[in-house]
């Protein structure tokens, strides 16, 4: 999911139940992290909020971001995928590689 975002000034907690990449369009918030770290982000900088992070933001006066969010598979879900991915690769004659001979492969 990919989310244009702003906020006028403003405090408040975000707690992140997925992993969220956000790029910052216009303005700046200071993010402060669990453990009491802080770090201001500013128009042009990203920053990467793992599964299960929090942070605080203190936006002084306006901020907008595109925020780029994905849920992480589980392990057992990733194997389960790769192994799909190979048994269809194998199936259609693809090389060891993992390329195919007609088209793309999106891992």
């Amino acid at each position: 999911m990919t989310v244009i975002w702003d906020c006028t000034a403003g405090r408040f907690n975000w707690f992140y139940s997925f992993d969220e990449t956000v790029y910052v369009l216009e303005g700046s918030v200071l993010l402060k992290d669990s453990n009491g770290a802080q770090r201001r982000v500013s128009a042009g900088e990203t920053v990467h909020f793992p599964t299960g992070s929090h942070a605080e933001w203190v936006v002084d006066k306006y901020i907008r971001k595109i925020a780029f969010c994905s849920s992480p598979l589980p392990m057992p879900l990733k194997l389960l995928r790769r192994a799909w991915r190979y048994a269809k690769r194998t199936a259609r004659g693809a090389s060891a590689d993992g390329s195919a001979a007609a088209g793309f492969q999106f891992k």
